[in-house]
């Protein structure tokens, strides 16, 4: 089991490296845009195209399943003082379960969606004819790796309540010099 998540979190590191790519992309496209508008007077009529509909869901949704498993998205503090203890676990999975379903229905509709647009060919009407479907499968694909991530939490919380121990989260994981409040 260990091997499996092992390359697991390869595969969140990959799209983490994409994310950033997508990152990189959009810093360039904007520089490229913003020098040929204002010293050449003849900027790009595709960029906002580009990086609304391909980068923007490039770096947002392949992060997801990284993001979380170093407990990097948005928790409520309220509760903290249970944090360490076997009851504040099972309300982990509890509420891991109910977000699984809950993203399971957003995969669903994305991937709905983007089949259709791909079969379709609906493209956007604009400077050039870009088509819709690619945002939909990085969604999908950053919804499918995030709700593996939360079905890793659920197995490996699961498995420390029925060892009779408390779960220690590791979330608590973040790069060197990664500033974490």
């Amino acid at each position: 089991m260990t091997g499996l998540l092992k390359n697991y979190g390869k595969l969140e590191t990959a799209f983490l490296y994409l994310t950033s790519l997508g990152l990189f992309l959009i810093m360039m496209v904007i520089v490229v845009d913003v020098v040929m508008r204002y010293l050449l007077n003849a900027p790009l009529s595709w960029s906002f195209d580009l990086i609304s509909m391909y980068l923007v869901t490039l770096v947002f949704f392949p992060a997801l399943a990284d993001t979380f498993s170093r407990g990097g998205h948005i928790k409520v503090d309220m509760f903290d003082a249970f944090r360490r203890t076997k009851v504040f676990a099972f309300f982990e999975i509890v509420g891991y379960l109910i977000a699984i379903i809950f993203f399971s229905l957003i995969l669903w509709k994305m991937a709905e969606t983007g089949w259709e647009a791909f079969v379709e060919k609906e493209v956007v009407d604009g400077a050039i004819p870009w088509p819709t479907w690619p945002p939909q499968a990085f969604g999908a694909v950053g919804v499918s790796l995030l709700i593996i991530s939360m079905a890793i939490g659920i197995a490996a919380r699961a498995q420390a309540l029925l060892e009779g121990r408390v779960y220690e989260a590791e979330g608590e994981q973040h790069y060197p010099g990664e500033h974490v409040e």
